[in-house]
């Protein structure tokens, strides 16, 4: 048995029980634990995407370990019918608005979407039209922080009105609604909103409670709109890295910026309101003005948001400010 083989059912053995028991379908099998095999290998119930992360010189001439890496995960009982081989060439930081040129465009078209379950949440993902699968596993403990919080306000009877920025395909979004908040999602690509929307069907919620909103992230919050359409209990931001996008003004760079975006979204929030921030950048380092504020307390989530099939602490940084 290849040495491939020996981890992937080692780590099979580990998180299939436990999600089972969590009713989690999509979670990370495999992340380049072994330097030879250099792939990551996410299951989403009976079909698994595997990213070839090799780097043409220093992975030349093992093309062997690919193929038993493939069939590893046939081993698991996942048909070869049923895996998608996506190709990155180097580590990009998470695409959001500004990367569905490339990142987030079509590669192929008119795949069937699979249903896939989060608890009692459920998500659609496309495995094959884009390079990424329309949910992010690593913010899976994130989403349950935020429905809690939701919750506990829903509980005592007071309402929440939930921001989420950037919201990609809406996963936040849901967790927020259907612990009782009234969400505003906003993005710049009408694909990706459609998708929350999908999502938002899918979960047995109706769209027409919420808002759904076609815009450049950063000129929407630059226009004072958040401001005018709040104020908002919870926002949830989870910004690109690095934007250049022809839709939007200028460039943007998450460590050069971020101050001015959390400050815009601090302003927006209620008296009692909470935000999560999340930086997707390695290395990344907050501005030193929001170690010592006066109306807010500011905490890092980043260990506490990891979840069990994650063990790369360093992908991105997650803050809480209250």
């Amino acid at each position: 048995m290849s040495a491939i083989a020996n981890r992937l059912k080692k780590n099979w053995s580990t998180l299939k029980p436990w999600a089972d028991k969590l009713e989690i379908e999509a979670f990370r099998l495999y992340d380049r634990d072994i330097p030879e095999y250099p792939f990551i290998i996410e299951v989403f119930g009976n079909h698994s995407v595997l990213w070839d992360r090799r780097d043409d010189e220093i992975d030349s001439g093992k093309e062997q370990n690919f193929e038993d890496t493939i069939a590893a995960v046939v081993a698991l009982g996942i048909p070869r019918a049923n895996m998608v081989v996506k190709r990155r060439a180097r580590q990009a930081p998470r695409p959001t608005e500004e990367t569905k040129g490339r990142q987030y465009s079509r590669k192929s078209r008119g795949s069937p979407e699979l249903l896939v379950r989060e608890g009692s949440h459920k998500f659609l993902v496309n495995l094959h039209d884009y390079l990424d699968t329309g949910l992010f596993l690593d913010h899976r403990r994130t989403r349950k922080l935020v429905a809690d919080h939701v919750q506990r306000r829903t509980d005592a009877r007071l309402g929440t009105r939930f921001l989420n920025l950037f919201c990609y395909t809406g996963s936040f979004s849901v967790y927020a609604a259907r612990a009782g908040a009234t969400v505003t999602s906003v993005d710049m690509s009408p694909v990706y909103l459609a998708w929350a929307e999908r999502n938002f069907i899918a979960n047995n919620l109706m769209t027409s409670n919420h808002r759904f909103i076609n815009e450049d992230v950063l000129q929407w919050m630059k226009d004072g709109s958040a401001r005018k359409t709040g104020p908002y209990d919870f926002i949830f931001c989870d910004p690109p890295t690095f934007s250049n996008s022809k839709k939007m003004e200028g460039t943007w760079d998450i460590a050069r910026d971020h101050k001015w975006l959390i400050d815009q979204c601090l302003e927006a929030l209620s008296p009692d309101g909470v935000l999560i921030f999340s930086a997707n950048r390695r290395e990344f380092s907050l501005d030193e003005s929001f170690k010592d504020m006066d109306d807010y307390k500011v905490r890092e989530l980043t260990r506490d948001t990891l979840p069990k099939d994650f063990h790369d602490a360093k992908a991105r940084r997650v803050y809480l400010f209250s």
